[in-house]
């Protein structure tokens, strides 16, 4: 028969007997690492669950915490290796996440020197008419502008 296990993590309710509600799915129990084979991690490990009176005497072959209490929600990694301190704010927890890395840009070709890229079915020539056109429209914008607002001055 399996123990239940039940997460010592703040005031977590987390419970393995309940794993067939819908806030469990997913969730699994880590074990807290003991204090024989590596002091500071089980100190760091108390300090995030902010549990009144649960100290590192406390920790037994029993003790977990659920996988929620760690970054992505699952569990322990080589980058956080510890869970999210309790006292924690939704602001501090993603200053904790780090940024992706930036992806790499093309080069942008050297001045002059367009491709000839037919891509929408618009070649360079029907680009450069398009432009044109629209150019066209700006300046016969502009100067039915400058004559409506002369004969507002006059």
């Amino acid at each position: 028969m399996v123990a239940t296990r039940h997460c010592c993590y703040g005031l977590c309710r987390s419970d393995s007997r309940y794993g067939y509600r819908e806030s469990m799915k997913g969730v699994y129990f880590i074990p807290f690492p003991k204090p024989h084979l590596g002091m500071e991690k089980s100190l760091r490990w108390v300090r995030a669950c902010r549990r009144e009176n649960f100290t590192v005497s406390n920790i037994t072959k029993d003790t977990y915490i659920c996988s929620l209490h760690f970054i992505g929600g699952e569990g322990p990694t080589a980058e956080h290796p510890d869970p999210i301190p309790a006292t924690a704010t939704s602001t501090q927890v993603q200053q904790m996440k780090k940024r992706k890395a930036p992806t790499n840009r093309q080069a942008a070709p050297p001045p002059g020197k367009r491709k000839t890229v037919v891509e929408d079915g618009i070649d360079n020539e029907m680009a450069d008419t398009l432009l044109d056109l629209a150019q066209n429209e700006i300046n016969t914008t502009r100067k039915w502008q400058s004559r409506s607002l002369k004969e507002c001055t006059r």
